[in-house]
């Protein structure tokens, strides 16, 4: 019973993830695409939980050129405008990336791919004029599995032009748009295995460095590494080869951002509620080891809500090693927060603060 003259006591909302984040001096940030018109629960995760809105699909090659020689900015633009009415920046990935191609693309010589590149990256960087917080330029150019010099993943314009594609699209990209920040993105740096692989992370881990180096020694702009983190139940990971992953980049004065956090759930506990406690618990872990260094100044996760989450796609979920649902990010299917939300804002709280 309350004594006389007493409120009642007032449940607090949860503290929005953007700004436990910011306390850090971190910015948070979630991938999404043309759900956030459909789905008016979704979109409002994005805008109570988010400072930065990835551009999920909407500015790979595919999507902005689905003919050769015939841009299309709509979907680009949709998304750019509504981040920018919500208060948020733009993060456009996967600007050049030997994977998720154009039908138009196979068969070209190699003079054709690089006036092509050229092309590309010259009308959307001046289309979008310092309208992007940063541009993920190059996605994911190492890959040992495709056995190629010094690690990098084959495609196009890998074939066409060697690793020069990667120097090349960092310099196109800065000298037509100088205010953005541009960062290379790669996966597969936080774990030690891949399936089929044993060892896969190290090995990606050096041929990064390789990379940076090389672009660091001709002078590219490179704000930032992107490392995708993408977690899961089935790979082992060795926090201690991270952190001192993370430390070679922090010597190289590189910022680096958690671009494509997710845990892929498969070989967890079937039972729901412990299955969210132990993605709850590996994004914990996660978070202690990455935001002990102060250069990770960015935490995005690939989505918000499991609903739209990559793993739930048909093709994606049919070789999932168990059937039932991905569960992989911060919100269930009903945006209602679970364990991995809880487990964010508590290590974006426990985060030392950045200069």
């Amino acid at each position: 019973m309350l004594a006389a003259g007493a409120a009642p006591a007032v449940a607090q909302e949860p503290l929005p993830l953007w700004r436990a984040a910011a306390q850090a001096g971190l910015l948070f940030g979630a991938a999404g695409g043309p759900e956030v018109f459909t789905e008016a629960a979704i979109s409002a995760l994005h805008q109570r939980h988010s400072r930065l809105f990835v551009h999920e699909n909407a500015m790979k090659l595919p999507a902005l050129r689905p003919e050769a020689d015939k841009p299309n900015y709509t979907h680009a633009e949709a998304l750019l405008s509504y981040a920018e009415k919500n208060g948020m920046l733009s993060q456009g990935t996967a600007l050049v990336w030997n994977d998720d191609l154009p039908a138009w693309l196979k068969g070209r010589s190699s003079q054709e791919v690089a006036r092509l590149l050229d092309a590309h990256l010259e009308a959307t960087c001046a289309k979008f004029y310092g309208r992007f917080h940063s541009y993920g330029v190059v996605n994911e150019p190492i890959f040992p599995l495709h056995h190629k010099p010094n690690g990098y993943r084959d495609g196009p314009f890998y074939a066409a032009l060697g690793e020069d594609y990667i120097f090349r699209a960092f310099k196109r990209v800065a000298a037509v748009d100088p205010t953005t920040k541009l960062f290379l993105n790669e996966a597969w740096c936080e774990q030690e295995d891949a399936p089929g692989m044993k060892g896969l992370g190290p090995q990606v881990r050096a041929h990064l460095l390789t990379l940076i180096d090389k672009m660091l020694d001709r002078g590219l702009k490179l704000d930032a590494v992107g490392l995708e983190a993408h977690l899961h139940s089935t790979q082992r990971w060795d926090p201690e080869a991270f952190s001192r992953f993370l430390e070679e980049l922090s010597k190289r004065k590189l910022k680096i951002w958690i671009t494509e956090l997710d845990v892929d759930d498969q070989r967890f506990a079937r039972e729901l509620t412990k299955r969210d406690l132990q993605v709850a618990d590996l994004t914990t872990e996660f978070l202690r080891v990455a935001l002990a260094n102060k250069d990770v100044e960015m935490v995005v996760t690939w989505g918000l809500s499991d609903k739209t989450s990559f793993l739930r796609d048909p093709a994606v979920a049919k070789a999932r090693a168990r059937d039932f649902p991905a569960r992989p990010l911060p919100f269930d299917d009903e945006a209602r927060e679970k364990p991995m939300a809880r487990a964010l804002r508590a290590g974006f709280l426990a985060a030392p603060a950045r200069a």
